[in-house]
């Protein structure tokens, strides 16, 4: 049976409008469709900014610095995960991701390191529902239609320290709630072009010092286009679009008002397949960053990874 291309949307972590690489949402992808496999995933979330020194009447990203005299900043989260994702169901129509991952996490002010931490970051488990799934040896035309759910537990390191000093929510690895997620993932395939539309939403609770981060969505835009090279080898170029958006946070029930906003991606991505193993490289440059008070915007992003199908 002709193989489809399987966009596996993989969930967890990355950064939405208001700030840490805790918080939600993106996409990688897979041709091995209804195939066990692990990986590692490398990501890295890169923002920066310059502001205002007279007037400011406060600088964040997302609801933990404050401090008039900053007029420049930046932050990396950079994120390593190790992931599982097993099938299950007569037709395996239902797919589990179990996502473990290894933080460090970087701010800088106004040219000095404030935070330099690393440790475990929380873990999440997703749960697919293939709801409809079109294919045939002789259809041009294929395309596929699954929900998901899904959970983070607050089971990563809330007690970073840099140079004695213990870190601020944002740079630890565990936000200290569990989280919710739900997914929503439309694919279609029309000879080796193909096109996905992903949305997601995360449902925050209260976690380290009664904060709340606000709740969030996603939407990913996404084509690709194979090109086989060989018998079992393929090029894979992808490109789109991706929206972050966040609501407001709250700390003991008041309103952060420097909090929340979107942000726009443009996607480039280049996926290498040979055999059973797959590679992957994405580009993720910022478009634009409307953020509620003064947040460092975001730069880019950068994604690497390898998978092994069982």
């Amino acid at each position: 049976m002709k193989r489809i291309l399987f966009f596996l949307f993989l969930l967890m972590y990355s950064v939405c409008a208001h700030a840490c690489d805790i918080c939600n949402v993106y996409s990688g992808i897979t041709p091995s469709d209804f195939r066990n496999s692990f990986g590692i995933m490398y990501r890295s979330r890169y923002l920066k900014g310059n502001f205002p020194a007279q007037g400011l009447p406060e600088v964040r990203h997302a609801a933990h610095q404050t401090d008039t005299g900053i007029t420049k900043g930046k932050e990396l989260f950079n994120v390593a995960e190790l992931r599982f994702r097993l099938f299950g169901g007569k037709k395996k129509q239902w797919n589990h991701l179990f996502i473990l991952p290894l933080v460090n996490n970087y701010r800088s002010l106004n040219g000095y390191t404030q935070f330099d931490v690393y440790g475990l970051g929380d873990p999440t488990i997703i749960s697919n529902r293939i709801l409809f799934n079109t294919q045939s040896d002789s259809a041009e035309f294929t395309h596929r239609l699954s929900i998901g759910a899904g959970v983070k537990l607050p089971f990563g390191g809330r007690k970073f320290h840099y140079l004695g000093k213990t870190a601020d929510l944002d740079m630890q690895g565990s936000s200290g709630s569990t989280d919710f997620l739900l997914t929503m993932e439309y694919i279609g395939k029309k000879g080796p072009s193909g096109w996905i539309v992903f949305s997601s939403y995360k449902i925050n609770t209260s976690g380290t010092e009664s904060y709340k981060y606000g709740n969030s969505f996603n939407l990913n835009l996404l084509m690709f286009y194979q090109a086989k090279l060989s018998p079992g080898k393929m090029l894979m170029p992808n490109w789109g679009f991706l929206l972050e958006k966040a609501a407001a946070d709250r700390q003991s029930g008041a309103t952060v008002d420097a909090s929340g906003g979107r942000v726009g991606m443009l996607h480039l991505g280049l996926d290498y397949f040979s055999g059973r193993m797959q590679w992957q490289f994405s580009y993720q440059p910022g478009l634009f960053s409307v953020m509620n008070g003064q947040q460092f915007p975001l730069i880019n992003r950068f994604i690497l990874g390898m998978t092994v199908s069982l």
